[in-house]
């Protein structure tokens, strides 16, 4: 069954129209197309005319403002809004991923004129590895005899914080509050992250510190490169002495 909204379209095995309360109820295999992006879920209520979708039951969203490159997420309950000046709502367990990164995250929402996703709450990203390594032929892989080297070879960059927002389109990022990096043996931590999607590296500021043989170093700014696994920290660099008082 088909129910047309003024910019979306709703479709679902059976769908269940109270008239008096205005409230049209869809269920098992529902989805809704709208423009940049379509909606899936095994249950929605949708009520007129004020244009507002609660999806719940394996609730996800594909966001198409990079038709090539789509962002996908899934959350426990998705809030849609026919009026696109109004955000789409995501609460519960919220991931969301593109082509290379994957995030979690406590809930979130969508601008769809700005093609910005913001994720809050105990956000976690994942970078797997960089182009270079992905081409490693699995012989390749199996074939290296060191265990440490196997690791370091199919490691990925992850990254924590407190916020943090996606441009859908061209799929930038920026990240902020108790940020933290790390990959194999490296560590780094500051008040801010951006994400250049192009090039593959994260430019952390704002209170900088790399960990370096177990001691904290405050320097300017640590430049990430997921690519080449690499950590590059800002000139100006000061160590920050831990005592250790002998009783």
């Amino acid at each position: 069954m088909l129910l047309r909204g003024a910019t979306v379209t709703m479709g679902a095995e059976k769908i269940e129209i109270d008239h008096d309360r205005r409230i049209a109820t869809a269920d098992k295999n529902v989805f809704i197309r709208g423009k940049k992006f379509s909606l899936e879920g095994g249950k929605v209520e949708a009520t007129f005319p004020d244009g507002v979708f609660e999806i719940t039951e394996h609730a996800a969203v594909t966001v198409t403002s990079d038709k090539e490159k789509p962002t996908k997420l899934h959350a426990g309950r998705i809030e849609y809004f026919e009026d696109e000046n109004k955000p789409i709502l995501f609460s519960g367990h919220v991931f969301a991923e593109d082509e290379n990164k994957k995030v979690n995250a406590v809930g979130g929402s969508l601008d769809r004129s700005k093609n910005t996703l913001k994720l809050a709450g105990a956000v976690r990203v994942i970078f797997p590895p960089g182009e270079g390594q992905k081409l490693l032929k699995e012989e390749t892989r199996k074939g290296l005899a060191n265990p440490e080297t196997q690791k370091t070879i199919q490691a990925e960059t992850r990254l924590a914080c407190d916020q943090f927002t996606i441009n859908t389109k061209t799929h930038d990022a920026e990240g902020g509050g108790s940020v933290w990096v790390s990959q194999v043996g490296k560590s780094a931590r500051s008040d801010y992250v951006t994400y250049d999607h192009e090039k593959e590296t994260l430019h952390l500021s704002g209170n900088v510190e790399i960990q370096k043989e177990g001691d904290w170093l405050k320097t300017e700014y640590v430049d990430v490169s997921i690519q080449d696994e690499t950590f590059t920290a800002g000139e100006k660099v000061e160590a920050r002495f831990q005592f250790k008082v002998d009783e």
